[in-house]
């Protein structure tokens, strides 16, 4: 079985809406290039999330 290592970008950012601010996890695989996107949503901020994104990316 293939042995397959993928780098992977962890970034959180803040984006502000309505005088609100938004907390934003960002996972991507490296290189950068033309991957679907995924958006997970939850009203609080958890590291289930974090990791689902990870494994996802």
């Amino acid at each position: 079985m293939a042995s397959h290592s993928v780098q992977i970008r962890r970034d959180t950012i803040g984006l502000t809406l309505n005088g609100s601010l938004m907390r934003l996890y960002v996972a991507q695989p490296q290189p950068e290039g033309r991957w679907p996107g995924l958006l997970f949503y939850s009203d609080i901020f958890s590291l289930v999330i974090r990791s689902r994104a990870r494994r996802i990316a």
